[in-house]
Parts: C-alpha cells; sequence; structure tokens
C-alpha cells in the first residue's frame, strides 16, 4: 500500500484529472489535469460540491452512479476507460468526458479519474460520417454487391444487389447465394450446383472468379441472367474469410446478343440463297464475304474471293470508276445501283447490275459497303436487239394513218413513242425515257400504272379515249421475248371522224326510236338538245319555236344549268346569228364571228366561253316553224359540214311536231274542259301517267302542282253560278298563260286544276306556283271581288312512283296551304315538317 506521500505523488503527476471527494460528494482533491481540464484553480473547488464540475443532467445521474459503485466495491484504476459523461467548463461549456470511479477500499470518499474524450467523440463521429459516405456510395453503384460468410450466408447487399435479385432487404439477409427462393442455373439452362457457385468457388479456392454468366428464376417466372465476379476477403470481427460479389444483369445484353445473332443467321442464310451475289467489302474495298450464288453466276470461288480487293474482279475500265461509285455510294441515304462488269472464273466478262449500300458505325462512318451483284447481259443483249427493232419499226409507224406506238419497259419507262398522233397519246410530251404514267394527268396515273402492269402480267386490254379533242381506240398488249414478256406495247388509233359519226347515228336512231313510239314533242325536244349537246360538246345546245311576233322562244336546252338562254328564254332574230341565218335562208349555217355590240343573249353565251353557233331550221309542210342548234368553244366544229349534220336532227323535230300538231286537233275536243278550255280530268290522269313513266325511264324531274280557289263556295252561293263559272275561266287564263310548251295545265275538279311540269324538280315548280298564286290574287272579278289560290307541290320520287302517290302528296301539301291559313304554296316536303314539328 502506498503511502500518503506516494499517493499525492502519483495524483499530482497523472496526465488524467483526479477528482477525489468525501462520501457526501465535497471536492478534497485536485489535481493540476483537474485544472487545466475545468478551468479552476484547486483552492476554488475544495470543499465545495463535486456537482460544480458537472452538466445538470450528468449531476442528477450522479448519486445512483455512486450507489452502483459501492454496490460493486471497485477500486479506481487509473487509465482505465470508463463511462461517457458531460462536464462543464468554468466558463461554462460543455467538456465530453470519460470517467474512471471507485471507492478506496480504506476510505469512506470517491476518486474519480477524467479523461479529455473530444479527440474520442470527433474520431466517432468522423467515423460515422465515412460509413454514411460508404453507405452512400455502395447504394449508388449499379451493379450488385454482396458480402457472404464462409457458409455462404448473406452478411449485407447493396440496393443495385437486390433489385438484381429481385428481393427486398429482408428478403435477403441470412440467405445464402444457393437459397431455393431462385434457383441459379447454367447458360444453358441446367441447375447451377452449390459447389459451381462463384461465392463458393472463391471461397474454397482462395482466389478471385470473374465474368461468370448465370440465370436466377425467381419466385415470379422471370429468369434474369446476372454477369457474376466473385472476391475472397477477411471479414471484420472473425478468423473465417468471406467473400464479396459483383453482380451485373446481362439480361438486356444477352437478349440484344441473341437477336442480333438471330438476325445474322438469317441474313447470311438469305445471302447464301439469294440468286444475286452478296459481297460485304470493308472501306479500303477488300472483299470480307461473298455468298455461294458467286460459284454458280460468276464461276469464281466465294472463299477465294475473301480477302481480294473488289478491283481485281473489275474490268479495268469499271475499276476505274469505283473512288466515284464510293462517294456516291457513301453520300446517298440508300441505295445506290451501277451497272458494271465483273470478270467470270472463265475469263469472260458479265454485266451486272450492282445494288450498293453503305453500313455507318456508331460514329456515322462507313465501316463496310454491302453490294447484291445480278446478271443483266441477258437484259443488255435483249434491249439491243429491241433497240435495232425499233429503229425498223419507226419508219414503218411514222407512216400508219392517225396511229401511235408507244412501249415501256418493267419500270414502266418509255422506250418508243412515234407516230403521226403520238402527241395525243401522251400529251403533247416527247415520251421517250420517261415515267410513264406521269406523261397522264394526276387523276389518271394510278389507273394508268395498273393497266401497265396487268399488260406485263400478260393481259391484252383495249379501249377508246378521248385525249386532247381527239378519240382512240387502243390495244394495249404484252411483247413477247425468249419466252418472257420483255415490254408492254400501247397501239392506238384515231378514230374521231368515225367515233363521231358512230355516235351521230347512235343518237338519230334514238331519236327516231322516240318518234316511232309516239312520245310526246316535250321529251323528243329535250332528248335532241341533250344528244346535240354531247355530240358536238356544245356550250349550250337549243330546240326554239318561231313566234308570230318574230322572236324565237327557246323550248328544250342542254345542258339545263343555263337558265339564262335555257327553256322559255326568249331574244330577237339577227342575220349575224346562225338561226337568223338559217330561219332567212331556209338552210343549216354556221359562224365563228358574233357582231360587236352589248346584246345580253351574246354577252351571256360568251361568259360561257362560246365563240360561234351552228343552226339548222324546222320546216313542217312548207311552213318555217323554228330551229335548232348549239353554241360551241371550238372553232373546229363550227362549220358547214356540221351545220349539215344538225339538219338531220331537224327532220325528226320536224316529224315531231307535225305528228303532234295532228294528234292534238284529233284529240282536242276529247281532252279539253268545256268551261275553261284546259285538259280535263281524263287528259291530265292520262298524262300523269305518261310523264311519270317518262321520268322514270329518262331520270329527269317531275312537278305537280294543284291549285284550289279559296272559299270559292261563297261566291256561287252569294254572286250565283254564273259568276262563279266567269271567276273559274278568269283562274284558267292566268294559269294557261304561265304554262310553259309541254307543261299540261287541267281543270281536275269544281274549282281545283292541277299543273304538270315534265322536267322541272319540285324548287323550281315551287317558284312558278308562287308567281301564279301571287297572279291570281290580282284580278278583280267585278261583284266576286278578288279571289286567292292555295297551292300543294310534290315532285315525283323517281323509279316506282305510282300516280296515286304523287296526287296524294300534292294534295296533302295543297290541305296543308289550307290549314296554315289559305293564299299560300307549300310544298309536300314541308307540310311532312310542319306537320312532325306540330
Amino acid at each position: 500500500m502506498p503511502s500518503e506521500e506516494s499517493w499525492r505523488a502519483i495524483v499530482e503527476a497523472s496526465p488524467d484529472a483526479v477528482v477525489c471527494t468525501d462520501v457526501r460528494g465535497r471536492i478534497q482533491t485536485f489535481n493540476p489535469a483537474a485544472e487545466r481540464l475545468f478551468g479552476y484553480r484547486a483552492d476554488e473547488v475544495v470543499g465545495r460540491d463535486v456537482a460544480i464540475l458537472m452538466t445538470a443532467t450528468d449531476a442528477a445521474a450522479h448519486p445512483g452512479h455512486i450507489a452502483r459503485v459501492r454496490e460493486g466495491g471497485a477500486p479506481a484504476v487509473l487509465g482505465v476507460a470508463g463511462r461517457e459523461v458531460t462536464g462543464r467548463h468554468r466558463d461554462g461549456r460543455e467538456l465530453p468526458l470519460r470517467l474512471s470511479l471507485g471507492a478506496p477500499a480504506q476510505g469512506g470518499g470517491f476518486v474519480g479519474v477524467l479523461r479529455d474524450a473530444a479527440l474520442e467523440v470527433s474520431a466517432r463521429e468522423a467515423l460515422r460520417a465515412r460509413d454514411a459516405e460508404y453507405a452512400a456510395v455502395v447504394g449508388a453503384i449499379t451493379e450488385g454487391i454482396v458480402v457472404q460468410r464462409a457458409d455462404g450466408t448473406i452478411v449485407t447487399s447493396n440496393p443495385a444487389a437486390r433489385r438484381i435479385l429481385g428481393l427486398t432487404e429482408d428478403d435477403v439477409g441470412g440467405r445464402t447465394g444457393h437459397d431455393p427462393c431462385w434457383r441459379a442455373v447454367r447458360e444453358d439452362g441446367t441447375g447451377l450446383p452449390r459447389e459451381e457457385h462463384p461465392a463458393m468457388l472463391a471461397l474454397r479456392t482462395g482466389t478471385p472468379v470473374e465474368g461468370v454468366v448465370m440465370g436466377t428464376d425467381r419466385g415470379d417466372g422471370v429468369r434474369t441472367w446476372i454477369e457474376v465476379s466473385a472476391y475472397p476477403i477477411p471479414l471484420a470481427g472473425t478468423d473465417a474469410p468471406g467473400v464479396v460479389s459483383v453482380l451485373r444483369d446481362v439480361t438486356r445484353e444477352r437478349e440484344k446478343r441473341r437477336r442480333l445473332e438471330e438476325r445474322e443467321r438469317s441474313l447470311r442464310l438469305l445471302a447464301e440463297n439469294s440468286t444475286d451475289v452478296v459481297l460485304r467489302t470493308l472501306p479500303d474495298s477488300r472483299i470480307a464475304y461473298a455468298s455461294p450464288a458467286a460459284a454458280r453466276l460468276l464461276a469464281l470461288d466465294p472463299e477465294g474471293l475473301v480477302g481480294r480487293r473488289l478491283e481485281e474482279v473489275l474490268h479495268p475500265d469499271d475499276a476505274a470508276m469505283l473512288p466515284e461509285w464510293r462517294a456516291r455510294v457513301d453520300a446517298a441515304p440508300g441505295v445506290t445501283t451501277v451497272d458494271l462488269r465483273v470478270r467470270r472464273g472463265d475469263g469472260d466478262w458479265e454485266w451486272c447490275e450492282a445494288t450498293v449500300r453503305a453500313v455507318r458505325g456508331p460514329e456515322g462512318t462507313v465501316v463496310e459497303r454491302q453490294s447484291a451483284f445480278r446478271s443483266i447481259a441477258r437484259r443488255r443483249r435483249m434491249t439491243a436487239a429491241l433497240a435495232e427493232s425499233l429503229g425498223r419499226y419507226r419508219a414503218l409507224i411514222d407512216h400508219l394513218p392517225g396511229g401511235a406506238v408507244l412501249m415501256y419497259d418493267h419500270d414502266l419507262t418509255v422506250l418508243l413513242a412515234e407516230g403521226p398522233s403520238i402527241g395525243a397519246l401522251t400529251y403533247g410530251d416527247d415520251g421517250e425515257g420517261r415515267y410513264l404514267p406521269g406523261l397522264l394527268p394526276e387523276r389518271d396515273r394510278d389507273r394508268a400504272a395498273a393497266a401497265c402492269n396487268r399488260v406485263l402480267r400478260g393481259e391484252t386490254l383495249h379501249w377508246r379515249e378521248d385525249l386532247l379533242g381527239r378519240v382512240f381506240d387502243a390495244t394495249m398488249t404484252p411483247v413477247w421475248a425468249a419466252g418472257r414478256i420483255a415490254e408492254g406495247m400501247v397501239l392506238a388509233f384515231d378514230v374521231t371522224e368515225r367515233a363521231h359519226l358512230e355516235a351521230e347515228r347512235a343518237a338519230l336512231h334514238e331519236i327516231a326510236q322516240a318518234v316511232a313510239s309516239d312520245a310526246s314533242p316535250e321529251v323528243v325536244l329535250d332528248l335532241v338538245a341533250s344528244r346535240i349537246a354531247a355530240l358536238f360538246d356544245a356550250v349550250i345546245a337549243s330546240v326554239m319555236r318561231l313566234e308570230p311576233d318574230g322572236e324565237m322562244v327557246v323550248l328544250a336546252s342542254s345542258p339545263q344549268e343555263h337558265r339564262a338562254v335555257g327553256p322559255g328564254a326568249r331574244f330577237p332574230l339577227l342575220d349575224a346569228m346562225s338561226i337568223g341565218q338559217a330561219v332567212r335562208t331556209g338552210r343549216p349555217a354556221a359562224v365563228t364571228e358574233w357582231p360587236e355590240g352589248p346584246d345580253p343573249m351574246l354577252e351571256t353565251l360568251r361568259r360561257h366561253g362560246a365563240v360561234g353557233a351552228a343552226a339548222a331550221p324546222v320546216i313542217i309542210r312548207g311552213r318555217l316553224w323554228g330551229g335548232l342548234g348549239f353554241v360551241g368553244s371550238d372553232p373546229a366544229r363550227l362549220d358547214e359540214a356540221t351545220a349539215g349534220g344538225l339538219g338531220r336532227f331537224a327532220d325528226l323535230v320536224a316529224t315531231t311536231i307535225a305528228n303532234a300538231e295532228e294528234r292534238q286537233r284529233l284529240e282536242l275536243r276529247a281532252a279539253t274542259d268545256v268551261l275553261t278550255g284546259l285538259a280535263n280530268r281524263a287528259t291530265f290522269d292520262q298524262r300523269l301517267h305518261d310523264e311519270l313513266a317518262r321520268a322514270a325511264a329518262g331520270g329527269t324531274p317531275l312537278s305537280l302542282v294543284l291549285f284550289d280557289a279559296d272559299h270559292f263556295k261563297r261566291v256561287n252561293d252569294t254572286h250565283g253560278h254564273l259568276a262563279g263559272d266567269r271567276v273559274l275561266v278568269a283562274i284558267a287564263d292566268v294559269l294557261r298563260g304561265a304554262a310553259r310548251a309541254g307543261d299540261l295545265m287541267a281543270r281536275i275538279g269544281g274549282e281545283e286544276f292541277g299543273w304538270l311540269m315534265p322536267g322541272v324538280d319540285g324548287e323550281d315548280a315551287r317558284h312558278a306556283a308562287e308567281r301564279v298564286r301571287v297572279a291570281l290574287g290580282a284580278v278583280d272579278h267585278g261583284a266576286a271581288g278578288r279571289v286567292t289560290v292555295s297551292a300543294g307541290v310534290a315532285q315525283a320520287l323517281g323509279d316506282g312512283d305510282a300516280v296515286a302517290g304523287l296526287l296524294r302528296r300534292a294534295d296533302e301539301a295543297l290541305y296543308a296551304a289550307k290549314r296554315a291559313g289559305r293564299d299560300r304554296v307549300i310544298t309536300w316536303e314541308r307540310a311532312g315538317r310542319e306537320a312532325a314539328a306540330g
């Protein structure tokens, strides 16, 4: 046991702070190291409670610690680490301390040995920060990292490893690399035994195992392919070795490689079975691959070509062009085609067509060029033979009357375009060397391309077409050579005059049949106008009647959209006009120059593109009845021959009118109403039946208007029946004056009248009925005053429409007008809408 002097010397020399207290906690000893640590002098603290050196928290916990030391009876041992406490410096700073506390055996107090723990705390915090940084780095690594013990148990893993293995952090802890939760397999799909697992191999051999590819079948049925590298490492806190495994998910790479290999196999299979010679050449023109077709096509050994430069197998003239061709290939986004000569294995030269494209690497540089060679020697021989034949044919073709010949190849390129009429066939273009459908208007190109390809497949086509104002009969036929279709040919003849004569005969025959079948003059005249318009490509064709006042009135015209010069139009006869000359001389006439001046009729025709006219008179039993003719935009069709052709149509018109006049005289008495002079009900019913049939057959409109005098019973009851008859006669006079030639106005009931309007649609009929309604409402009937009318309008619905149906619709419209307040015109369509709305 050291003496008091020895003890004190030890305490004074101690580098650690020594603070001794009595049993009540008052400080008895405070060595120099304590003075330096706490900032107090010994004389300032001796006798004071030791709590002045503590924080409030540690001061509160100090009694309990004293009690535990007493119970343990442990002596103080200088330099041995104790518990961490926090002291308080004289200036109030908190001090991290490590305290060893003991109760001396001989005394009733305590000895405390304190050491500054600031460096220890700082080092621990630095270590904790480094651990956090390490964890962050490991967590950010895209490769998986797994640390295992010697028995294979997983100690730790990073997020990437868990993601690759498809497990959570809780799932991974404590498992082994060969855990049944996933099944490890070799690349061939067979199971991977535990002893062959890379981690187990590294542990067993003590050497790294790198780049092992294995598959893991997870519980969700997904197989993941992993590249594993395992490295033996010492594990902290144990003498047994461990292993760290680095995992890399190569599933996508493997699948990409598989697809690439499959594509390469497919391309190689395609190349090896292709009838073309497939070559792959490197940027320096050395051949890297030649397909087996080289032996079949060129009698060259494919393997013997590999490593040779392309220039060695080309004709010297073509080899000299290689730099220029390479530049074209490398600049083109797709395939470039060139014709060249290749030296065959037997020494001859073979003409080939080569399609070449450049293959670029990731940086855009050309890494190789791929070519497909096919022999065109036969095609060149055929082309040369064809050119020789064409030279012989040209002289013959140029003498074909009105003919044209056009030949084209399988690319639809025109090889030959000859003949007097070729300009119309090619729309004025030279044609040769051009893409054939491209010569035509855009609307016809697809149809023409389809027809050309059908011919190249072996079909023969016949057609007639109007090209640039000329009519051609054409035949498209394949041209055979050496057992195959070499080209397609179009042989066309100008049949414009013949086609016109055929069309004229057909039109005259159609009109003659209508006349022979006793068709009405209206139908015949409309037919004449429409056929003349179509036959002569007229701006407008008309049939006109000479009126007593010397003017001409249009009875029928075509096309009907030109209303200003259509049916009902009137104009004076002028000698400068073709119809004026025809009426004056009694012979057909044609003019191509009209007089200048503000004539409304001529101005209207000029606006429609007309430049002249042709006309022929219509003479019935020596009496001038009128004439027919057309105005046109092509001066070539306005000559005496054309005018003479119109005379044949005029004869048919004359026959029609004469027959109609005779029938009228015979039928007038039986067909008219005695009081009004209008057609009677029987005539109306028969005519309605006939007109419905004609409208259905010809596809022309037909409208019916029914008029009924409003409150007519009041007239009879108030003013007597004689006054009523006078009102009916006056109404009939207005109606008669409103009817056109070809219309039928009839009295079909007491005060009800029917207006049948062939060739007029429902809307035009409504306008006409509205004019009549206004005119009737303005008539003063003397004592009877003014009598208004209501009208219903209906249009025939087309094929199959019955008389009863049309009458019913017009009657429904009439009674709708009555219900709506009378003195109005309503169409059947409007009546239906109002009924539905009501």
